[in-house]
């Protein structure tokens, strides 16, 4: 009994810090966050860039604020595809992708959806501009499916297996995106009667 007072105390060695663990950044599957980001026509994003920056927090303990960096993603862009390449190489995961390029080419589509949004909504250019702001959601997905890719690989679940399963809360979002498309395609139906007429 007198020698356990001086037994070197045994740690769990095998037992990983919260800096070694695979979840410093939000992974979802590729097909979900498509089904997702498309079905509410873009306004996943939002959430998207939140959960990035909140399981960030969560590992370096800091006081950034995920709701501020989510809603002003334009000037965050940057910051967490850093990170995420930052990550990615120091786990020794080879990923091919262009972190600098890709967030500078989100940042430059999100400056030109937003001109191309005001101008619709004052009617400037119809149905042009209704049109572009429609078909720019393709191209803007774009650089977030593959900072998603790039961070699924670098919390080692390259396919997001993690969270691929859909919710009841993305179900309940998905609801809502249909209807939003339903309105979506009625208004465009009925600008382009009105442009034809």
């Amino acid at each position: 009994m007198e020698n356990e007072i001086y037994k070197t105390p045994e740690a769990d060695l095998e037992a990983t810090s919260i800096d070694e663990t695979d979840d410093h950044f939000y992974v979802v599957s590729p097909q979900k966050f498509l089904v997702l980001f498309f079905m509410t026509v873009g306004i996943y994003r939002i959430y998207w860039f939140y959960k990035h920056w909140a399981q960030h927090k969560k590992h370096i303990d800091s006081s950034i604020w995920p709701i501020p960096r989510a809603i002003f993603s334009i000037f965050f862009t940057h910051s967490l595809f850093d990170l995420i390449d930052f990550r990615l190489k120091d786990k020794n995961i080879s990923f091919n992708w262009t972190p600098g390029l890709l967030a500078t080419c989100y940042v430059i589509l999100l400056l030109v959806e937003t001109v191309v949004e005001r101008l619709s909504a004052k009617d400037i250019g119809s149905p042009m501009t209704d049109i572009a702001s429609i078909l720019l959601l393709p191209v803007l997905v774009w650089p977030l499916y593959r900072a998603q890719l790039a961070a699924n690989a670098a919390c080692s679940d390259p396919q997001g297996t993690g969270n691929s399963q859909f919710t009841p809360i993305n179900w309940l979002w998905i609801v809502v995106g249909v209807l939003f498309w339903g309105f979506i395609a009625l208004g465009m139906y009925s600008i382009l009667v009105d442009y034809a007429g």
